[in-house]
């Protein structure tokens, strides 16, 4: 993008973050986007992959305090969970920056087409409250995958907010309301560890980390207010999958520096 002015790049990651952002918060798979967009503007894997924590954080942060102003604020649990991801994101973020880049390529690539299939079939329904089963041991269940997904979290990011909807769903019946304000409560605090782990690897770029940061914070922001049953997400996914499978093959194939 060498032949566009040089503030081209930052609008597109302040637009693709409010896209981000609102997808964060009602579902999932910013990174999705969020990531590839990063690539294609000159940011190799590993920089891509730790700016990235920066839009992270701006969703998440500003729509946790969203949700907290509708009712649903954090609580013992919420944060049991979240301290149990961020030591594993620890773990996951590390390991990442020790990746070749090539075949970090490959590992984004590929989890933007198996999370993309996730979307399309992901029929998560509003649930009842008066389900909830929140017994000691699904809670201690719900602490050990967290661990896991925060390992996961702390590696590669994407589509972990399908693994938390999924979780929390099936362990504990939430709503779909109260899963998504405990998902963005949890990714901001792992969030922290993990982008500590990549400032110390020195493989964070402030400008587009703060430029996407704006976007997704704005996104996060709204989507939290507004709704989690968006009749807008019915066009969408399909639009986001087909950009998202395209990117997937585009990466594999013809990586950057290829």
């Amino acid at each position: 993008m060498e032949q566009l002015p040089e503030f081209i790049p930052y609008i597109i990651l302040f637009l693709t973050g409010v896209t981000a952002g609102c997808l964060n918060t009602v579902a999932g798979g910013g990174s999705l986007l969020t990531l590839p967009i990063m690539i294609f503007i000159g940011l190799d894997p590993h920089q891509a992959n730790a700016t990235n924590r920066i839009g992270i954080f701006g969703s998440t942060f500003f729509a946790t305090r969203g949700f907290a102003s509708k009712g649903y604020p954090p609580n013992k649990y919420s944060l049991s969970l979240g301290i149990a991801a961020l030591i594993g994101a620890m773990i996951g973020a590390y390991i990442s920056t020790e990746v070749p880049e090539d075949i970090l390529v490959k590992v984004i690539s590929g989890v933007i087409v198996f999370a993309s299939i996730a979307i399309i079939f992901n029929r998560n329904e509003e649930s009842a409250d008066a389900i909830i089963n929140e017994s000691k041991g699904r809670k201690g269940m719900g602490i050990a995958l967290f661990f896991f997904f925060g390992v996961y979290g702390g590696f590669i990011q994407a589509g972990v907010g399908f693994l938390m909807i999924a979780s929390l769903g099936l362990l504990h019946h939430y709503s779909l309301t109260k899963i998504n304000s405990y998902k963005v409560l949890i990714t901001c605090i792992f969030t922290v560890a993990a982008l500590g782990i990549f400032i110390w690897k020195g493989n964070v770029m402030w400008i587009h980390g703060l430029a996407l940061a704006s976007g997704t914070a704005t996104g996060g922001w709204l989507m939290s207010r507004w709704s989690t049953t968006s009749a807008g997400m019915k066009w969408v996914k399909p639009i986001l999958v087909i950009m998202l499978i395209a990117m997937a093959i585009n990466l594999w194939f013809f990586p950057p520096g290829s």
